[in-house]
Protein backbone atom coordinates (compact mmCIF):
# COMPACT_ATOMS: atom_id res chain seq x y z
CA UNK A 1 0.00 0.00 0.00
CA UNK A 2 0.89 3.16 -0.77
CA UNK A 3 1.60 5.97 1.43
CA UNK A 4 1.57 10.05 1.38
CA UNK A 5 2.81 12.17 3.62
CA UNK A 6 0.53 14.07 5.74
CA UNK A 7 2.54 17.26 5.81
CA UNK A 8 2.07 18.36 10.09
CA UNK A 9 4.75 19.48 12.54
CA UNK A 10 4.48 16.10 14.34
CA UNK A 11 6.79 14.50 11.08
CA UNK A 12 5.28 12.00 8.55
CA UNK A 13 2.14 10.55 8.44
CA UNK A 14 1.60 7.56 5.96
CA UNK A 15 -0.54 4.50 5.73
CA UNK A 16 0.63 2.86 9.04
CA UNK A 17 -0.37 -0.49 7.75
CA UNK A 18 1.67 -3.26 9.27
CA UNK A 19 1.85 -7.06 8.23
CA UNK A 20 4.35 -8.32 10.61
CA UNK A 21 3.34 -11.71 11.57
CA UNK A 22 4.34 -11.20 15.29
CA UNK A 23 2.67 -8.78 16.32
CA UNK A 24 -0.91 -8.91 18.48
CA UNK A 25 -4.03 -8.95 16.65
CA UNK A 26 -6.01 -5.60 16.82
CA UNK A 27 -8.10 -3.78 17.89
CA UNK A 28 -5.53 -1.23 18.05
CA UNK A 29 -7.38 2.34 17.93
CA UNK A 30 -10.79 3.58 17.62
CA UNK A 31 -10.08 6.36 14.67
CA UNK A 32 -13.28 4.86 12.77
CA UNK A 33 -15.38 5.13 15.93
CA UNK A 34 -14.22 8.66 16.90
CA UNK A 35 -14.62 10.00 13.12
CA UNK A 36 -18.42 8.79 12.88
CA UNK A 37 -18.97 10.49 16.08
CA UNK A 38 -17.76 14.04 15.01
CA UNK A 39 -19.52 13.55 11.80
CA UNK A 40 -16.39 14.07 10.10
CA UNK A 41 -16.40 12.03 6.51
CA UNK A 42 -12.97 9.98 4.91
CA UNK A 43 -13.10 12.69 1.99
CA UNK A 44 -13.18 15.97 4.63
CA UNK A 45 -9.67 13.84 6.34
CA UNK A 46 -8.32 13.49 3.36
CA UNK A 47 -8.90 17.00 2.16
CA UNK A 48 -7.73 18.26 5.75
CA UNK A 49 -4.75 15.98 5.69
CA UNK A 50 -3.59 15.48 2.06
CA UNK A 51 -3.14 11.33 2.46
CA UNK A 52 -5.54 9.54 -0.41
CA UNK A 53 -8.95 7.97 0.99
CA UNK A 54 -7.81 4.83 0.51
CA UNK A 55 -4.95 4.73 2.72
CA UNK A 56 -6.92 6.78 5.55
CA UNK A 57 -9.83 3.83 5.30
CA UNK A 58 -6.74 1.32 5.94
CA UNK A 59 -5.65 3.21 8.56
CA UNK A 60 -8.87 3.49 10.17
CA UNK A 61 -9.78 -0.24 10.17
CA UNK A 62 -9.15 -1.11 14.47
CA UNK A 63 -6.92 -3.94 13.26
CA UNK A 64 -4.37 -1.56 11.79
CA UNK A 65 -1.66 -1.05 13.67
CA UNK A 66 -0.65 2.72 13.51
CA UNK A 67 1.85 4.69 14.55
CA UNK A 68 2.22 7.54 17.18
CA UNK A 69 2.70 9.99 14.05
CA UNK A 70 -0.49 9.04 12.65
CA UNK A 71 -2.71 9.37 15.59
CA UNK A 72 -1.36 12.50 16.13
CA UNK A 73 -2.17 13.52 12.36
CA UNK A 74 -5.91 11.99 12.79
CA UNK A 75 -6.02 13.45 16.26
CA UNK A 76 -5.32 16.55 14.33
CA UNK A 77 -7.55 16.19 11.63
CA UNK A 78 -10.75 15.20 13.85
CA UNK A 79 -10.02 17.82 16.67
CA UNK A 80 -10.04 15.42 19.70
CA UNK A 81 -7.77 14.54 22.58
CA UNK A 82 -5.43 11.97 21.43
CA UNK A 83 -6.58 9.47 24.28
CA UNK A 84 -10.07 9.27 22.41
CA UNK A 85 -8.18 7.61 19.26
CA UNK A 86 -6.77 5.13 21.67
CA UNK A 87 -8.52 1.85 22.72
CA UNK A 88 -9.01 1.39 26.26
CA UNK A 89 -7.29 -1.17 28.36
CA UNK A 90 -9.04 -4.28 29.37
CA UNK A 91 -9.65 -3.04 33.40
CA UNK A 92 -9.79 -6.84 34.36
CA UNK A 93 -7.73 -8.57 36.57
CA UNK A 94 -5.43 -11.23 35.39
CA UNK A 95 -6.65 -14.56 36.69
CA UNK A 96 -4.39 -15.06 38.53
CA UNK A 97 -4.17 -11.76 40.58
CA UNK A 98 -7.94 -12.00 40.82
CA UNK A 99 -8.19 -15.49 42.56
CA UNK A 100 -5.36 -13.98 44.61
CA UNK A 101 -7.88 -10.79 45.82
CA UNK A 102 -10.05 -13.03 46.84
CA UNK A 103 -8.22 -14.92 49.05
CA UNK A 104 -6.71 -12.00 50.81
CA UNK A 105 -10.49 -10.19 51.30
CA UNK A 106 -11.74 -14.08 52.60
CA UNK A 107 -9.11 -14.18 55.01
CA UNK A 108 -9.76 -10.78 56.04
CA UNK A 109 -13.07 -11.60 56.80
CA UNK A 110 -11.82 -14.95 58.60
CA UNK A 111 -9.49 -12.60 60.84
CA UNK A 112 -12.23 -10.57 61.45
CA UNK A 113 -14.15 -13.35 62.45
CA UNK A 114 -11.59 -14.65 65.10
CA UNK A 115 -11.47 -10.83 66.28
CA UNK A 116 -15.14 -11.09 67.34
CA UNK A 117 -15.60 -14.15 68.99
CA UNK A 118 -18.00 -16.37 69.12
CA UNK A 119 -18.67 -19.84 71.07
CA UNK A 120 -16.00 -22.39 71.13
CA UNK A 121 -17.52 -24.41 68.40
CA UNK A 122 -17.70 -21.56 65.82
CA UNK A 123 -13.95 -20.05 66.91
CA UNK A 124 -12.71 -24.09 66.17
CA UNK A 125 -13.91 -23.86 62.56
CA UNK A 126 -13.09 -20.12 62.37
CA UNK A 127 -9.40 -21.16 63.22
CA UNK A 128 -9.40 -24.60 60.78
CA UNK A 129 -10.08 -22.20 57.96
CA UNK A 130 -7.56 -19.86 58.66
CA UNK A 131 -5.20 -22.56 58.98
CA UNK A 132 -6.53 -24.07 55.41
CA UNK A 133 -6.36 -20.72 53.84
CA UNK A 134 -2.39 -19.96 54.87
CA UNK A 135 -1.79 -23.90 53.60
CA UNK A 136 -3.04 -22.88 49.88
CA UNK A 137 -1.70 -18.99 50.50
CA UNK A 138 1.17 -18.88 53.02
CA UNK A 139 1.59 -14.95 52.54
CA UNK A 140 -1.51 -14.31 54.03
CA UNK A 141 0.05 -14.03 57.48
CA UNK A 142 0.89 -10.63 56.75
CA UNK A 143 -3.17 -9.95 56.63
CA UNK A 144 -5.13 -7.88 58.61
CA UNK A 145 -8.83 -8.22 59.56
CA UNK A 146 -11.13 -5.36 58.19
CA UNK A 147 -11.36 -2.60 60.02
CA UNK A 148 -14.10 -2.09 62.37
CA UNK A 149 -14.22 1.66 62.82
CA UNK A 150 -11.76 4.42 62.32
CA UNK A 151 -9.82 5.68 64.90
CA UNK A 152 -12.39 7.94 67.04
CA UNK A 153 -11.29 11.12 68.62
CA UNK A 154 -12.17 12.35 72.19
CA UNK A 155 -15.17 15.15 72.25
CA UNK A 156 -12.09 17.12 73.46
CA UNK A 157 -10.31 17.05 70.11
CA UNK A 158 -11.05 19.28 67.18
CA UNK A 159 -12.01 17.42 63.72
CA UNK A 160 -10.15 18.85 60.82
CA UNK A 161 -12.83 21.77 60.31
CA UNK A 162 -11.86 22.91 63.46
CA UNK A 163 -8.01 22.78 63.19
CA UNK A 164 -8.37 24.37 59.46
CA UNK A 165 -11.05 26.31 58.71
CA UNK A 166 -12.65 27.14 55.39
CA UNK A 167 -12.93 31.07 54.88
CA UNK A 168 -16.39 31.83 52.94
CA UNK A 169 -16.09 35.23 52.39
CA UNK A 170 -15.56 34.22 48.62
CA UNK A 171 -19.19 33.01 48.59
CA UNK A 172 -22.26 35.13 47.98
CA UNK A 173 -25.32 35.06 50.31
CA UNK A 174 -27.52 33.10 47.56
CA UNK A 175 -25.30 30.12 47.66
CA UNK A 176 -24.62 30.27 51.68
CA UNK A 177 -28.61 30.18 51.92
CA UNK A 178 -29.44 27.08 49.81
Amino acid sequence: MGSAPWSDDDGYCGSGSSSTPSRPKGPFHRIRKVREQQNVTIRTVSRRSGVPMRDLREQEKPSTDVPMSVLMCWRDALEVPLAELLVEPDMRLSQSIAHRAKLVRMMKTILTLCEHGGDERTQRLVTMLREQMLELMPELTEVTGWPSMGSRRSQDELGRIGQQPISLDGFSSDVLAD
